[in-house]
């Protein structure tokens, strides 16, 4: 989907007690900014209507940089992290992507860079520049608005050639917030040292670690050269799954029941680091196991929601999976200014 243009979905969350709920998407008139569900990417070779949902319900992928090539005139090192620091045009981040299938292994970089900090959105009801949009917790319609940034993805192979290059919009509000907090939380409510999220306002961090989520996973989705690699990894439904569901329903279900702190899979990062485990499924049967390590989100590490790693296996081959690396995180230059 084409940046400014209009979202015709509309997404509803239902929480079913702690750690679990449904978000599902149907037709519904929005000029809201486009922030979809990355597995929407499931839904096109499927015929008949279809129903995405996410599910908050109640994996150790071997990361390593050795196994992510990049030129070294790429890695640019880490930046300390600067708590409160704001967004800037030129933060970047670089990834190694990876994707193992057949035996056969190959690798990509993925370099995201701020082009906007903040990038005006037409339409909505939200403060200028604010992206929009609707989620329904226990029946209650609520509303989620952030700013956005104008961010370019880079797409490379691993000697540094450049094979495609697009724009796309971030949630900068909830990107700068991240994931780990929310696996935070969720680990404190089950070690009994916090009780569970049960009001709305309980929910809100989960709710808003998984939209952060869902928008890096969009980065993957919209790019004309990623998007194929991811799907290849995710078991299709078969036809007479589409046909009894009349197409297809997707379930993505964060399972914070089973967040656990791990050692970070970026060399020299000493913060806290957490594995939160994904589950994907197509018309009730699983497609994809996804695992998110991620870290507190502070500039430069902001542009990514904290994520530093990520795992995306075939529920039924170990033997196929897509993985990606966090190899640099640096700040822009003081001088080029630098939006809070």
């Amino acid at each position: 989907m084409a940046i400014g243009s209009t979202n015709t979905q509309a997404i509803s969350w239902v929480e079913e007690a702690w750690g679990r709920g449904v978000v599902s998407s149907g037709p519904h008139p929005m000029n809201h900014h486009p922030l979809r569900a990355a597995t929407a990417l499931l839904l096109c070779s499927c015929h008949g209507a279809p129903e995405t949902a996410v599910e908050l319900d109640r994996g150790d992928g071997a990361l390593d940089a050795r196994g992510f090539p990049a030129p070294a005139s790429l890695l640019r090192g880490f930046d300390r992290r600067d708590v409160g620091g704001g967004w800037a045009v030129g933060d970047e981040v670089l990834f190694g992507l990876r994707l193992d299938k057949g035996g056969r292994r190959r690798n990509w970089l993925l370099r995201l860079r701020v082009l906007e900090p903040e990038a005006g959105v037409a339409g909505g009801d939200a403060q200028e520049g604010d992206a929009e949009w609707s989620l329904r917790v226990n029946g209650k319609l609520e509303h989620f608005a952030s700013r956005v940034a104008g961010v370019e993805a880079v797409v490379m192979d691993e000697a540094g050639g450049v094979i495609g290059r697009s724009r796309t919009l971030l949630p900068r509000d909830f990107l700068s917030r991240g994931i780990a907090g929310a696996c935070a939380i969720a680990d404190r409510a089950r070690r009994g040292l916090r009780r569970v999220p049960g009001a709305a306002a309980g929910r809100r961090p989960l709710a808003e670690a998984t939209v952060c989520a869902i928008s890096l996973l969009q980065v993957v989705q919209e790019d004309s050269v990623l998007a194929p690699l991811l799907w290849e990894v995710v078991e299709k439904p078969s036809v007479w799954s589409v046909v009894r569901n009349l197409g297809a329903r997707v379930v993505l279900q964060p399972k914070f029941h089973d967040v656990r702190t791990v050692p970070s899979p970026v060399s020299g990062n000493c913060d806290a680091t957490w594995a939160l485990p994904i589950g994907l499924a197509v018309n009730g049967e699983p497609a994809l196991a996804i695992e998110l390590f991620v870290t507190d989100a502070a500039s430069p590490y902001s542009l990514a929601g904290g994520l530093l790693g990520a795992t995306a296996r075939h529920p039924r081959d170990p033997g196929v999976s897509f993985s990606l690396l966090l190899l640099s995180a640096r700040r822009a230059l003081p001088a080029r200014g630098e939006v809070e």
